[in-house]
């Protein structure tokens, strides 16, 4: 979270979040589950859905009411 101060940075874990997404969907049948889960509080990089994929379920965990760190997960049907 230290590094978030940089742009660059930021924009480089956007860019391998979705691209991680898009190949990991294409692994699963159709009727699979997928999860998304990062250590991020970022919005820019927790906003990605694959392509044919439906949110069902997003979750946050804040740290001020979670003793710790921030996680971020959605569950997402095709």
């Amino acid at each position: 979270r230290w590094r978030y101060k940089n742009t660059n940075f930021i924009q480089e874990c956007e860019t391998t979040q979705q691209k991680l997404l898009e190949q990991a969907s294409q692994y699963l049948s159709p009727d699979g589950v997928l999860v998304y889960s990062t250590c991020s509080l970022l919005h820019r990089e927790n906003k990605h859905i694959p392509h044919r994929w439906i949110s069902q379920q997003t979750n946050w965990i804040w740290p001020y009411g979670n003793q710790g760190d921030g996680f971020f997960w959605r569950i997402m049907t095709r």
